[in-house]
């Protein structure tokens, strides 16, 4: 991840690994609109506001995770604070809750932003299961620090959703994972095509 202040601007390169697969994922943000391209060199850049889920889902953004510290422990002081080696590591555990909490629970609504998405696909596929229903089974947050710069040198976070489906339960885990390799001072332009 690569990420600018003055003009706001932010281009990461990634993985997505599923069971069977790797998919590139290449993601640049500018200003309030995102640029996605899932794939190898030569897909189609997809494009849209950062106010749409399907892309907010695909922006990791280590800068923001500080921020969800800050609501964690305005929320039951939710975050473990461990100085050792050099590193400050801030852990958020959050043991469950249900998608319709998301307005009460900063937790679940970050999870629920990367789930959201996916409930859609299952919705088109039939699936009826209400907000009540579906259940944030767990979620982990780390993010670490440098102790004398106070950088941030990693993020990860994972959470697992079980959904009701035809009278089961299904479930959908996700673990996302960044590591920050120090300050960066170049520029970020988009790529033709983009």
């Amino acid at each position: 991840m690569r990420r600018t202040s003055e003009p706001k601007a932010l281009h990461s390169t990634g993985t997505i690994v599923t069971k069977d697969k790797k998919t590139p994922l290449e993601v640049f943000v500018v200003g309030a609109t995102a640029h996605v391209r899932e794939g190898e060199p030569g897909t189609v850049w997809k494009k849209g506001p950062m106010s749409d889920p399907k892309f907010v889902s695909q922006v990791e953004d280590a800068v923001a995770a500080l921020e969800s510290f800050e609501e964690y422990a305005q929320d039951n002081g939710g975050v473990r604070v461990v100085e050792a080696d050099g590193e400050i590591r801030l852990q958020a555990r959050i043991p469950s809750g249900y998608l319709a909490d998301r307005t009460q629970k900063p937790a679940v609504e970050k999870a629920g932003r990367e789930i959201d998405p996916i409930v859609a696909q299952l919705r088109k596929r039939g699936a009826s299961a209400s907000a009540d229903r579906i259940a944030l089974r767990d979620l982990e947050e780390d993010l670490v620090l440098d102790a004398d710069t106070f950088r941030i040198k990693s993020h990860r976070l994972a959470f697992r959703f079980l959904i009701p489906y035809q009278g089961q339960r299904m479930t959908y885990s996700q673990e996302v994972r960044e590591d920050v390799r120090g300050p960066f001072a170049g520029v970020i332009e988009l790529p033709a095509g983009a």
